[in-house]
């Protein structure tokens, strides 16, 4: 699961170099809030399965459903404040940097398989 996250990081450490290629230091910024957003979520849902394993209980259909709806929340709660707190955001750096972020769940699929 951590295997993952090492791979969003990197992915979004590859968004905020495509952010200050398009905005310089402020678009590599932005893409790093926009990266940050997802991996901080999906790092604590990681940590959250692996608990609820480790206590010996396996990760039922309804801790899943509640753990990715929670996942998303907290990705959207960090992008309001981003928008909110940090002024001078640069929304296409923000999305480049989310998005590359989130491909790199697609990239683990060729990878692990």
């Amino acid at each position: 699961m951590y295997k993952l996250v090492r791979l969003q990081v990197i992915a979004a450490l590859i968004g905020v170099a495509c952010g200050a290629l398009l905005s310089g230091l402020r678009g590599a910024a932005s893409a790093a809030i926009g990266g940050f957003a997802y991996v901080l979520a999906s790092s604590l849902f990681a940590w959250y399965m692996l608990r609820s394993s480790a206590r010996g209980r396996p990760a039922g259909m309804v801790s899943l459903f509640l753990g990715e709806a929670a996942k998303v929340a907290l990705v959207v709660a960090t992008l309001v404040l981003a928008a909110r707190y940090f002024t001078p955001l640069d929304w296409k750096s923000l999305i480049i940097g989310l998005g590359v972020t989130l491909q790199a769940n697609i990239l683990a699929l060729f990878l692990v398989f």
